[in-house]
């Protein structure tokens, strides 16, 4: 189904577009709030090593938005993203703490590039594995956000269609009138014949 722009919008050719900035960060904030914990499970040396840890945002800047051109909706994004993460991991014997930082520029039709530091626990053996973890998790909840940007795009493509629509319908009853009006009331369907001419 071809999105439909505003009503001006003759064939949707113009660039139109809708800025989603605010609800991207917002969202963004509430993925890696610092009560949504993950859990993972570091294999090493065939021990299996609980790490739970969770983010806290410590900057987030950029934009989302959605467009509409030529029918089509395109949904658009770039955001630079600082986390911190901290965590434990047991092993059999004790408790390991880790912490570090996550750097990120996410955006569109890019992969995300990723750098991780890790500021305690970086001599641990399994260090390579932590590492992974994090980022893993990272990618999977911007995953879910753009997912989730990709719905909201749908929404407000139907919003738009649907005042598109009723603008149309207003515009038709304007022109009718507008029609009766200038036939006295009277709207002319067809042709007339002129007088004197005969027709066989």
């Amino acid at each position: 189904k071809q999105a439909t722009g505003s009503a001006w919008n003759a064939n949707n050719y113009h660039w139109e577009e809708q800025k989603l900035d605010a609800w991207g960060k917002e969202r963004l904030q509430q993925l890696f709030a610092a009560t949504e914990k993950a859990h993972e499970e570091i294999d090493f040396k065939g021990q299996r090593l609980s790490f739970g840890y969770n983010y806290k945002v410590s900057t987030l800047e950029g934009d989302a938005w959605t467009h509409i051109r030529k029918g089509k909706t395109v949904v658009g994004y770039n955001f630079e993203i600082v986390l911190t993460f901290s965590g434990k991991i047991k092993t059999s014997s004790r408790e390991e703490h880790v912490a570090g930082e996550l750097t990120a520029d996410v955006m569109v039709d890019d992969d995300a590039d990723v750098n991780i530091d890790i500021k305690e626990g970086s001599d641990l053996p399994f260090v390579s594995s932590v590492k992974q973890c994090v980022k893993s998790e990272f990618n999977r909840r911007i995953g879910k956000f753009v997912q989730e940007l990709g719905q909201k795009a749908q929404v407000q493509r139907e919003k738009t269609e649907q005042l598109a629509q009723e603008a149309s319908k207003v515009a038709a009853v304007a022109q009718q009138e507008q029609a009766k009006s200038h036939f006295g009331g009277r709207v002319q369907v067809g042709g007339h014949v002129a007088k004197g001419l005969r027709i066989s």
